[in-house]
C-alpha cells in the first residue's frame, strides 16, 4: 500500500491540490483580519472554515484527483495492478492526509494570527476543534470520490455545497443533529462556544453539552469505513468487467 499511496503524491506533485493546501486556510484568515473585529476574529475565521471553505475545497481536491485519474485513464494502472482496490484505497488515504494537512495548515495560520495581533486565544480549544474537522469530514472522502465518478466534479461540488451549508448548517442546533453532514458544525459548539452562525454560545446553553462529541466523532468514524468498504467494493466490480 505504501507504494500505491507515494505513486498518489506523486501524481500531485506541483497540481493545483498542493497549492490549495495552504490558499485556501489563506483565504479565510485574510477575510476574518479584514472583516471581524478582534473580538470574533478567532471565532469568525473558524465559522467560515468548517461551514464554507472547508468542504468546499475538499469537495475541489477530490473532485480534481477523480478528473485527472478518469482523463489519463488511471496512468494505465490497470495493465500492472493485481488488486485494483489498492488504487482506490491509496485515493481516499492520500485525500485524507490532504484533508489532515487542510486543517493543521488553518489551525497554524489562526496561532499565528491570533499571537501578531494579540488576539485572546484558546490554543487547545483551537488544536482539539481542528483534529475533531479532520475526524467528522473524513467519511466524505470516499462518498464523493464515489458520487464525483457517477455525475462530474462541478455536479459532485454542487452538491457537497448545498449538502454542508445547506443541511449542515440548519440541522446542527436541532434535536437531529446527528445527520451526517451537520455532525462536524454541531460538535463546533461545544469546542469552541461558537454557533453555527458565527455568534458566541449563551453560557447555560443545551449546545454546550460535550456529550455530542464522543457520539459524534463514532458516527463519523463508522460511516468513513462502511464508506470506504463499499465504494472499495464498487471500483473493483466496475473494473472487473
Amino acid at each position: 500500500m505504501g507504494r500505491y499511496l507515494q505513486a498518489e503524491f506523486l501524481k500531485q506533485k506541483h497540481g493545483l491540490n498542493v497549492k490549495l493546501l495552504w490558499l485556501s486556510p489563506l483565504i479565510i484568515i485574510t477575510l476574518a483580519f479584514a472583516l471581524m473585529s478582534n473580538t470574533y476574529l478567532i471565532s469568525g475565521a473558524f465559522n467560515w472554515w468548517y461551514t464554507t471553505m472547508l468542504p468546499v475545497t475538499l469537495s475541489v481536491i477530490i473532485t480534481s484527483t477523480v478528473a485527472m485519474e478518469k482523463k489519463h485513464s488511471r496512468h494505465n494502472l490497470f495493465c500492472v495492478v493485481v488488486d485494483k482496490r489498492k488504487l482506490w484505497l491509496a485515493q481516499i488515504l492520500m485525500n485524507a492526509v490532504f484533508l489532515f494537512l487542510l486543517n493543521m495548515m488553518f489551525f497554524i495560520m489562526v496561532v499565528a494570527m491570533g499571537t501578531g495581533l494579540g488576539v485572546g486565544l484558546l490554543f487547545m480549544p483551537c488544536f482539539i476543534a481542528s483534529l475533531v474537522l479532520v475526524i467528522t469530514y473524513a467519511w466524505q472522502i470516499p462518498m464523493l470520490m464515489f458520487i464525483s465518478e457517477k455525475m462530474g466534479t462541478i455536479s459532485t461540488i454542487i452538491l457537497s455545497l448545498l449538502l454542508n451549508v445547506g443541511v449542515g448548517i440548519y440541522c446542527a442546533t436541532e434535536t437531529y443533529w446527528y445527520v451526517p453532514f451537520s455532525i462536524a458544525t454541531r460538535l463546533m459548539c461545544p469546542i469552541l462556544k461558537v454557533l453555527p452562525n458565527g455568534m458566541p454560545l449563551a453560557v447555560g446553553s443545551p449546545l454546550e453539552n460535550p456529550s455530542v462529541v464522543p457520539m459524534g466523532i463514532g458516527i463519523t468514524v463508522a460511516l468513513f469505513v462502511v464508506c470506504s468498504h463499499l465504494t472499495t467494493g464498487w471500483f473493483k466490480n466496475r473494473e472487473a468487467k
